[in-house]
């Protein structure tokens, strides 16, 4: 069974839940009318179109992804260190 990369599951997460998060800002906002989830989420598809809901995508995946990258790296890091150790007490 072939399984994604953790990498690619966390980016794909990150432009799915993308339109919740784009809600929950608009809901924020001082002085708004979005009050609901859902009709918060039909107002901005109304005004903005279905696009309105991944506004900020890109400059969230450029935070996200070197994170990603670094995470990845020291998880790397102290699984060889830890796997270097175990193999020197065997």
């Amino acid at each position: 069974m072939h399984l994604p990369r953790i990498e690619t599951v966390t980016e794909l997460l990150h432009v799915l839940l993308m339109m919740l998060e784009v809600a929950r800002t608009r809901m924020r906002e001082e002085e708004t009318h979005y009050h609901r989830f859902w009709q918060t989420l039909y107002a901005v598809v109304q005004e903005r179109g279905p696009l309105g809901l991944y506004r900020g995508l890109a400059i969230q995946l450029m935070r996200q992804i070197p994170s990603t990258g670094i995470m990845m790296a020291t998880y790397e890091l102290v699984l060889y260190v830890y796997s270097a150790q175990s193999s020197k007490r065997s």
